[in-house]
């Protein structure tokens, strides 16, 4: 048997233990959860939560895992793609029959989705922490049908995108595909001095490559 065939038929194999649980809880202050989730969902799918449970470190242990940097709304996609191996959102999935409408519902609804926005972006951080690359792809794909819809990221999700990602990350490039396509000087001019200096200097590089080559020279 291939190696290639051999991790597969390791990953098809699950509930060898059922009875075998793991804890993660998560949030800080007044805004804690306990999540208990099956051992071997979490350890099949990220290789830092393979070696953190099963490790004489304090989670493998205590079989718990803290998480003070994460909300628990948050987590709660991440619980969903462990089992299921993708995400329902509240609003905006692929099937569009879920949707509010902007429009009608206005503020309010704004304010739900900008709240889905944010868990994804944060949940797409602790999924670069875990190692779970494909958990990242689909908060993308998400993310840009969220940009359809909503606009832009709005600037505390780029500041906070910028504060706690590595340059060249792939949570960059959206913000800044998100804002190239609606940015203007005038808004520039407005909310520039709001924008991280990192994010200003990528979109300057980003409109230079775009642009045709004798418009760059002049």
């Amino acid at each position: 048997m291939s190696i290639a065939n051999a991790k597969e038929k390791r990953k098809e194999r699950v509930f060898v233990h059922p009875t075998e649980m793991v804890t993660f809880i998560v949030g800080e202050d007044d805004n804690v959860q306990k999540f208990s989730v099956h051992k071997e969902f979490a350890c099949r799918n990220s290789p830092v939560l393979d070696r953190a449970f099963n490790s004489e470190f304090i989670e493998g242990q205590t079989q718990t895992y803290t998480l003070e940097d994460n909300t628990p709304a948050a987590f709660r996609f991440f619980v969903q793609f462990l089992y299921q191996e993708k995400m329902t959102l509240d609003y905006h999935n692929e099937d569009p029959s879920d949707d509010l409408d902007h429009g009608r519902y206005g503020d309010e609804y704004f304010l739900k989705c900008l709240k889905q926005e944010q868990d994804l972006v944060q949940l797409w951080i602790l999924a670069e922490k875990f190692l779970i690359p494909k958990l990242q792809d689909q908060i993308l794909d998400h993310l840009y049908r969220l940009r359809l819809a909503c606009g832009p990221v709005t600037r505390p999700i780029c500041n906070y995108v910028y504060s706690n990602t590595e340059p060249g990350s792939q949570l960059k490039k959206f913000v800044v595909d998100s804002w190239a396509w609606h940015l203007s000087a005038q808004i520039l001019k407005q909310v520039g001095d709001q924008l991280p200096r990192e994010m200003l200097l990528d979109l300057a590089v980003g409109y230079l490559e775009a642009a045709p080559q004798h418009v760059v020279v002049r």
